[in-house]
């Protein structure tokens, strides 16, 4: 016959360590949600205006004070276009629903290749509210007035579309703050 020791000491120790972390992953959570808000208040923005389509395929939030408008666009794949802007940042930016036609990855890569116009062109896989998707940032000459402008693009996937948010702002008014206002918008996206 065996005797199992128990060492007390240790499996309370271990335990502890085990409730510990469950923990503070709760309150990592919970205080992940309160930075969204925090950053966005940061930046003058304190409501945000739900928007969506009119299949309700896509729904997402802007801040209240931004300029918004809904376009129809002839190209096949879009289903829905918006449009946005706000004047006292110089942020602005598109929101669509397009059909998916190719896969995400092909997408993505295949945009960056154009060395000629587009620059420091990376990307990486992320997830929002448990889609699947990509964050992509690029610089690009603005054809209108020439100046650079810094471009950052998340591409979210469902079962059969996509939605591509796009932000873009002018290099020298970039600041780096815009990155957390562009993650908690994205984070208000719901697809169908």
């Amino acid at each position: 016959m065996r005797v199992i020791f128990i060492y007390s000491k240790k499996v309370t120790i271990i335990l502890t360590v085990i409730l510990f972390m469950i923990v503070m992953f709760g309150l990592e959570s919970r205080f992940h949600e309160k930075l969204k808000v925090a950053s966005l208040n940061e930046n003058n923005i304190y409501k945000l205006k739900e928007y969506n389509d009119d299949n309700m395929r896509i729904v997402y939030k802007l801040p209240e004070n931004w300029g918004n408008t809904e376009k129809k666009i002839n190209v096949e794949k879009v289903i829905y276009h918006s449009e946005f802007y706000d004047r006292e940042s110089s942020i602005g930016g598109y929101i669509q629903l397009q059909s998916k036609n190719r896969e995400l990855q092909d997408v993505v890569s295949a945009f960056g290749q154009d060395k000629n116009k587009v620059q420091e062109y990376n990307y990486r896989p992320i997830k929002v509210n448990g889609y699947k998707g990509y964050l992509v940032k690029y610089k690009l000459q603005s054809f209108v007035d020439n100046k650079q402008m810094k471009f950052v693009q998340y591409y979210i996937e469902s079962q059969g579309d996509r939605a591509v948010v796009t932000f873009y702002a002018p290099d020298e008014k970039y600041e780096k703050n815009f990155e957390r206002i562009f993650e908690a918008i994205t984070d208000t996206i719901k697809l169908q």
